[in-house]
């Protein structure tokens, strides 16, 4: 597949997620010239960072790397999705803590879940 068809097919993905290359930027934590590069078809996008954009846009590597016909993921694809922006920028910090800090904000977490769970689904935490 030419780099041109996977630049195009990256700028429609993160369309259809509406979102801007500034928000996308910022979860990746690089800058938004960076993601228009890559939708451009100006700099390869590394396979680290591909993995990335198909989790945020939630699309298939393989739509994108191939002529499939659609962006939905297969059940052969990783579920790993996080469309939320606040959580995206929470598990951003969150790799930044210490692993002190990062204890701390687990059992603050487990006891908000616990505190406020709505029970919709099953709590899992730990």
């Amino acid at each position: 597949m030419e780099k041109n068809e996977i630049a195009a097919k990256l700028k429609q993905a993160r369309l259809n997620s509406k979102m801007t290359q500034k928000q996308v930027a910022d979860i990746l934590g690089m800058t938004y010239q960076a993601i228009s590069n890559y939708e451009r078809g100006r700099t390869k996008v590394e396979s680290d960072i591909l993995v990335k954009l198909c989790h945020i846009y939630d699309v298939s590597i393989h739509h994108i790397l191939s002529d499939a016909p659609d962006g939905t993921k297969t059940e052969t694809d990783n579920d790993f999705c996080i469309p939320d922006l606040r959580l995206q920028n929470i598990i951003r910090n969150y790799n930044c803590l210490t692993e002190d800090g990062k204890k701390i904000l687990a059992a603050q977490a487990e006891f908000l879940l616990s505190k406020y769970h709505t029970g919709d689904s099953e709590l899992k935490t730990g």
